[in-house]
């Protein structure tokens, strides 16, 4: 449980580390590759691989 709550903190400081970043580029592209950057470690932290 204590590996969960130490990634859910990991991807909370990522996300205020890129969204003030994201919210001023006046380029598209360049946010979409940075919402894609946050959201990576949001789709492995949802879906876990164990191993073994």
């Amino acid at each position: 449980m204590n590996k969960r709550i130490y990634n859910i903190f990991a991807i909370v400081l990522l996300a205020l580390f890129f969204l003030p970043v994201i919210w001023k580029l006046k380029q598209w592209d360049l946010a979409i590759l940075l919402l894609g950057g946050l959201a990576l470690p949001i789709y492995d932290f949802l879906n876990p691989v164990d191993d073994k």
